[in-house]
């Protein structure tokens, strides 16, 4: 493969990463405070958790792309207003990743 073709792959990538958690946080960002205890609401939790629990996810903020990086701190910004309890149980690794 050409050197061109690789880049525009990578940049593919980039775009879509940033982009799904930018998806992610308007998703989680758009929870009300009646809806939080909804049947629906619950299963998005139980997906969040199961995000947060996985190493990868973990990995993306040290990403060499910006755009990532920005897309993932500001999902983890959304999460801790919106949905405090899930961040409760991941406390460490988002200090972890929060402070260095």
């Amino acid at each position: 493969l050409s050197p061109g073709l690789d880049e525009e792959k990578k940049s593919r990538y980039e775009r879509l990463l940033s982009s799904s958690l930018l998806s992610l946080q308007y998703i989680v960002g758009s929870l009300n405070t009646d809806d939080r205890a909804d049947a629906i609401v619950s299963t998005q939790v139980d997906s969040i958790n199961t995000l947060l629990e996985s190493k990868k996810f973990w990995k993306l903020a040290p990403h060499p792309s910006s755009a990532i990086q920005t897309a993932f701190y500001k999902f983890l910004s959304v999460l801790c207003k919106a949905l405090p309890a899930v961040v409760e149980k991941n406390r460490d690794r988002l200090a972890a990743v929060s402070l260095g």
